[in-house]
């Protein structure tokens, strides 16, 4: 009996070093080139080789189609397309409310400073010069920051 299993772990393990050596011979592998540069004991070796060997095979192995690439049909198809026409056309009315909003808060801001101007500089001309220094270098210094982030940005891409 213990004769059988030393004789069945003899043989598979002359399997084994055939099917490495054959494996490390064989271009393409990992065998040789790369793993002879690392100081590493040859059962390890071998074991590294059987790993990538069963790992590749896993990967490449058995039918690649999905099943239900199979069960498309044209409907299918233009269901997908109708819906794609539809996501573009709510990203288009989207960009189009931005737009509006965008105006609109423009537009308020402009009738904000035209009715400070006007009611300032008839009352108090000193004060409105001070509101719009202040107010101008608000604005330089947000665009200032603005396009220093933006520079940034572009460096690390």
């Amino acid at each position: 009996m213990t004769e059988e299993k030393n004789i069945l772990t003899d043989s598979s393990k002359n399997e084994d070093e055939k099917g490495s050596a054959a494996i490390s011979r064989s271009p393409g592998v990992l065998g040789d080139s790369v793993l002879s540069t690392v100081d590493l004991p040859p059962e390890a070796k071998e074991a590294i080789t059987q790993l990538i060997i069963q790992a590749s095979s896993a990967n490449f192995s058995g039918d690649i189609s999905n099943p239900i690439y199979e069960q498309i049909n044209p409907e299918h198809i233009n269901k997908i397309l109708d819906i794609s026409h539809s996501e573009l056309n709510l990203a288009h009315k989207e960009s189009l409310s931005i737009r509006r909003y965008f105006s609109f808060h423009v537009l308020i801001v402009g009738v904000v400073f035209l009715w400070t101007t006007y009611f300032l500089v008839n009352h108090d001309a000193e004060l409105y010069k001070e509101t719009l220094r202040y107010v101008v270098t608000f604005l330089g210094g947000l665009g200032s920051g603005y396009g220093l982030k933006s520079f940034v940005s572009s460096k690390q891409k």
